[in-house]
């Protein structure tokens, strides 16, 4: 064998190797997150999701039917004016009176989210003035980049995190060179006590630094029932 061919299979088989090293790394650090969440606190999670993340990562939710705002948690005040229609009507700090004739005062579920195209009209005070807008639900794209994910983890109750789904039945993660795929059950109480369960499924995608750039929800299925008309409500 000469030596040019030697060479040439030395140099594949090197290739070969630091793909599956690769992707054993990266497996490992989803494992790894994975198990922070089921035993770590808050700050712990956060610290080991955040130092993953490359500059120009971006995660991935579901989408959704709706105007492309953030609601505070007391569920009259306007947080964060994120997309279209939204940030050509609303402003953070607007204080929400009424929408489509529910009042924001009500017990009643606001009709933010609807039909697509469907008109929504928000009666609501800005800087003691009060206003009515109306605009016409559009699809969302439910993205975050590297900075809104930080700031979104750094508002993160340690209260709240005690209540989230501690118990994760993990399958065998899937890794091919930078790409990692994940499914696993959880269970939590709701507020009645009463265990609800579900698989979750999402995608990694690591650069060849070894960080993180995508994080994706894969399921779409509420998204899907949205646009036929149908919404969860509780009974």
């Amino acid at each position: 064998m000469s030596k040019l061919k030697l060479t040439f299979i030395v140099i594949i088989m090197s290739i070969s190797t630091l793909s599956f090293a690769d992707a054993d790394a990266n497996r490992a650090k989803i494992k790894a997150l994975y198990d922070v969440y089921d035993t770590g606190t808050v700050k712990e999670f956060t610290a080991t999701y955040i130092n993953m993340l490359a500059d120009d990562f971006y995660a991935w939710n579901e989408r959704y039917i709706g105007l492309g705002f953030g609601m505070s948690d007391d569920g009259e005040t306007i947080e964060r004016v994120l997309r279209s229609p939204a940030i050509d009507h609303l402003k953070a700090g607007d204080k929400v009176i009424s929408v489509n004739g529910i009042l924001a005062s009500s017990d009643d579920d606001l009709p933010f989210q609807g039909l697509l195209g469907g008109e929504v009209t928000i009666v609501l005070m800005r800087n003691d003035t009060k206003m009515t807008v109306s605009m016409n639900r559009a699809i969302q794209r439910n993205t975050n980049d590297k900075a809104n994910t930080i700031d979104w983890m750094s508002t993160w109750d340690p209260k709240n995190w005690a209540k989230r789904a501690t118990r994760l039945r993990l399958n065998p993660i899937i890794a091919e060179g930078n790409e990692v795929y994940a499914s696993y059950e959880s269970s939590q109480k709701n507020d009645e006590g009463v265990d609800v369960i579900g698989w979750t499924i999402e995608r990694y995608v690591f650069n060849e630094a070894g960080d993180l750039v995508v994080s994706a929800n894969l399921d779409e299925s509420l998204f899907m029932a949205a646009q036929n008309g149908y919404f969860l409500a509780k009974n």
